[in-house]
């Protein structure tokens, strides 16, 4: 009883299909609402996989648990539960249910444990499928479209019911697998990645091998930062997965072989590591190859951390940038300033670190440097009627003229009337300098 409805809640054969006003298809287009649908039908369809059911014992004891009759409280939490999500074909929000009274709550108990005893679903709990269009895609093909199933909340307080049921079943007779972590209580990718990270750390103190197969990886990773990527590829050593990107993500395998060409020159010690089990990946079958020809009277390499090649790699990141920045246009207009990894040791935390670099920058929010975008309509500062920039307000404005005083006198300026690059030299000469300036920018209303 209890798998049948299972069946019949996750059997949808008929699928209402919400068309498009021309899709191209097979060549041609398709105009006709009902060939749209059928089209769209196929399509999501097309992505299930049939699959080799797990074998059920029915006259087992412990169904009884799963098939007894639904009680009050089950239906009370369901609908706690439920959220505010659009309704199905019905029209029948979520709130309407957690405003019944319980004698409305005992009728729809009666009806839900019917649907349980017979397997008979109502018609309007079909899914309707709906073809949201992804973003910056040709709206004309099937692929540009993605499929969301808007369920009647009746449905879903009942397949809550039984999934509630199912959930406590599996959990607490140790039905799933230890590493199953989703769509379970109390686990997440959190506490996946803790297992990993468990795990890695018990092999690396036990000097054993940590192997680790990552699956499902596609051109999705074409969406993230393509440099952080790289980065834990190259961390991580993830040939294979490396093989999978470049397979499907040209763009993200160039940047990578741009990354390693510029770093090459910067650090020798940087070595492949040799993974065998990874054939048709060039670069690791020439560390195959390599390594294969090693002998006791081949010359030592140096071998080193993880930890240091990341830490020097950052350090000539630093230094790269900080030469750019010296023969730069920039070095002329700001003037010498402490280095970046000077700077950054000094600020207590990141939000810190962006708006002393705004500041460098004079790119602090202001009405003067927003109505030079048309995104202000008044430029002028209303006490003293000037530009109302970042010049303007530290240096200049009456507003502010008391508190400008304080500040002169922590940072040591004698004169009064002084350029921007001055007190950014009285600002970063040092930590204690700097840290004043940031605590007292909100006296400027400067966040």
């Amino acid at each position: 009883m209890f798998f049948k409805i299972l069946n019949k809640l996750s059997s949808h054969t008929n699928p209402n299909v919400k068309n498009h006003e021309i899709i191209f298809h097979n060549n041609r287009y398709v105009t006709n609402p009902i060939k749209q649908s059928n089209l769209f039908a196929n399509h999501f369809s097309s992505y299930s996989h049939e699959v080799q059911p797990i074998t059920l014992d029915y006259s087992s004891t412990e169904n009884e648990y799963l098939n007894r009759n639904i009680e009050f409280w089950e239906l009370k939490r369901a609908i706690s539960k439920t959220k505010n999500s659009t309704s199905g074909a019905d029209n029948i929000p979520e709130i309407w249910f957690k405003n019944l009274d319980n004698a409305f709550l005992s009728k729809i108990l009666g009806m839900l444990q019917q649907q349980l005893d017979f397997s008979v679903l109502p018609k309007v709990w079909k899914h309707i499928i709906i073809p949201i269009p992804k973003p910056n895609k040709d709206k004309t093909k099937l692929t540009s479209y993605r499929p969301i199933a808007l369920t009647s909340v009746f449905c879903k307080i009942f397949e809550r019911i039984l999934a509630h049921r199912i959930t406590h079943f599996l959990t607490s007779r140790k039905k799933l697998n230890p590493n199953q972590h989703g769509f379970l209580p109390f686990r997440n990718n959190h506490t996946a990645i803790y297992k990993i990270y468990s795990a890695i750390s018990e092999a690396r103190k036990n000097k054993n091998f940590f192997v680790a197969v990552s699956l499902d990886i596609k051109s999705a990773y074409d969406s993230v930062h393509v440099d952080d990527l790289i980065l834990k590829c190259l961390q991580l050593d993830s040939f294979s997965a490396l093989k999978n990107i470049s397979f499907h993500s040209p763009k993200v395998i160039e940047r990578l072989a741009a990354k390693i060409h510029i770093r090459k020159n910067l650090n020798q010690n940087i070595a492949l590591l040799w993974v065998p089990g990874h054939s048709g990946v060039s670069w690791n079958e020439k560390a195959d190859s390599i390594a294969k020809q090693v002998s006791d009277f081949s010359p030592y390499i140096d071998w080193i951390a993880s930890e240091d090649i990341l830490s020097h790699l950052k350090k000539q990141s630093f230094q790269i940038a900080e030469e750019n920045y010296h023969k730069s246009k920039y070095q002329l207009l700001i003037g010498n300033i402490p280095d970046i990894l000077t700077i950054y040791k000094w600020t207590g935390n990141r939000v810190q670190d962006r708006l002393i670099a705004r500041i460098i920058r004079k790119t602090i929010t202001t009405p003067g440097l927003l109505y030079r975008f048309n995104l202000h309509p008044d430029p002028l500062c209303r006490v003293c009627n000037e530009i109302n920039d970042i010049f303007h307000i530290l240096l200049k404005c009456q507003k502010y003229a008391s508190v400008r005083v304080i500040l002169w006198r922590k940072l040591n300026i004698v004169s009064a009337n002084i350029t921007y690059n001055v007190l950014l030299s009285h600002v970063l000469a040092n930590k204690n300098h700097l840290l004043i300036f940031v605590q007292t920018l909100k006296y400027f209303d400067i966040v």
